[in-house]
C-alpha cells in the first residue's frame, strides 16, 4: 500500500526526530523499577517499539526519509512524500500511537526523565503523521498538513 504524506512541516520533522532520539536514548539508561515488571513498562515497550521500526520497517521509510532530510538541508520548509507499506501494518501504527501516549504521559510525569514532553506543534506533527497512516490504511484520501487545524495556530503552513 502506498501512504501519501502531504506538505510533510520538514522543521517539526526535525524537531520531533531530535526528540525522540533524546528521548529513546534516555529511556535505554533508564533502570526499571523493581515493581513493574520489564516487558510492561513503557520504557521497554518504548524501546521495543523502536527497535522493531529499525528491524521490520526501517527500509519502508529509507527513501521517503532520506528526500526529506535532503529537502530540510536546503531549506525546504514542506514537501510530499509516500511510503509503501506492507496492507497489515496497521495494528503495529496502533501500538505505535499508544507507545507515545504512554511515552508523554512518562515525561509529563517528571519523576524518571530529563527528557520533557514533546511540544504541541511535535505532537501534533506525530498525531497527524499517524492519522495520516490510520486514515489511508482504512480507505482514506491523504490529507496535507495544515498547522491550524492541528497545533491550534492561526498561521497556516
Amino acid at each position: 500500500m502506498q501512504i501519501r504524506l502531504l506538505s510533510v512541516p520538514l522543521r517539526l520533522r526535525h524537531q520531533s526526530m531530535e526528540h525522540d532520539a533524546d528521548l529513546l536514548r534516555e529511556l535505554a539508561l533508564v533502570r526499571v523499577s523493581a515493581d513493574q515488571p520489564e516487558e510492561s513498562s513503557v520504557p521497554a515497550r518504548l524501546l521495543q517499539i523502536a527497535q522493531e521500526v529499525r528491524d521490520d520497517y526501517g527500509s519502508v521509510g529509507a527513501e521517503p526519509d532520506a528526500r526529506m532530510d535532503a529537502a530540510f538541508a536546503r531549506g525546504v520548509e514542506h514537501l510530499d512524500v509516500t511510503y509503501t507499506v506492507p496492507a497489515d501494518i496497521l495494528p503495529f501504527i496502533r501500538r505505535v500511537r499508544q507507545a507515545l501516549v504512554d511515552a508523554e504521559e512518562f515525561c509529563r510525569s517528571g519523576n524518571y526523565l530529563l527528557t520533557l514532553a514533546a511540544t504541541p506543534d511535535v505532537a501534533a506533527y506525530r498525531e497527524w503523521v499517524l492519522d495520516e497512516f490510520e486514515r489511508q490504511l482504512t480507505g482514506g484520501s491523504p490529507a496535507p498538513w495544515r498547522r491550524a487545524d492541528r497545533a491550534g495556530s492561526t498561521a497556516s503552513g
